[in-house]
């Protein structure tokens, strides 16, 4: 039996949902300290710290409360 996943364009909506919150959160708490270091380690505490959270804790969330507009046709 194979799973049917929701349309791609929902995905999208709920990553973005996930995805930009997290970012504004996390540059306004870490914003000073994070512009002093240089872009690469930068680019690498923030998603070291992001990608863990969306796939872990919030794309979990979502898909649980917004399954049935994902499942949706």
């Amino acid at each position: 039996m194979s799973a049917v996943h929701p349309p791609r364009w929902k995905t999208a909506i709920v990553v973005w949902i996930a995805i930009y919150p997290s970012i504004t959160l996390l540059s306004w708490l870490a914003g000073p300290w994070l512009i002093q270091l240089p872009l690469l380690v930068r680019t690498l505490v923030v998603t070291g710290i992001l990608v863990p959270l969306l796939v872990f804790v919030l794309l979990p969330f979502l898909q649980k409360a917004l399954g049935r507009w994902l499942r949706a046709v």
